[in-house]
């Protein structure tokens, strides 16, 4: 699944919830959402071929866009990603209110759980 479908699937999700997505952001953040005063940002990546890397570099980007106190961040990665994904100790998941989406072949959306 390539970063775009990842992408379009998620803000659909979004805006099935009531959130206002943008992804055209001059900060190049992937996905930027507002549902009233509540803020999410969230980093994007697709299946690669190196995706060990790849998602530390995802983590790595996020990281650096959490700069605003107000803000909800998350990553959206293909299932198929789910290992990578969970590299990351629930423990830092949680420290840093990180919500890890997963997208599906069929276009499903779950959350990566403890």
């Amino acid at each position: 699944m390539k970063e775009h479908d990842v992408q379009a699937v998620l803000v659909s999700y979004l805006l099935e919830r009531g959130w206002t997505p943008t992804i055209d952001n001059p900060d190049h953040v992937d996905i930027r959402a507002t549902r009233g005063a509540e803020t999410l940002i969230i980093e994007v990546k697709g299946t690669t071929s190196d995706p060990y890397t790849d998602t530390d570099t995802l983590l790595g980007q996020i990281l650096r866009r959490m700069g605003d106190p107000a803000a909800r961040y998350g990553i959206a990665l293909p299932e198929t990603m789910r290992a990578q994904a969970g590299r990351l100790p629930s423990r830092v998941r949680h420290l840093l209110d990180l919500t890890v989406y997963l997208i599906d072949d069929l276009g499903r959306v779950s959350l990566l759980q403890e």
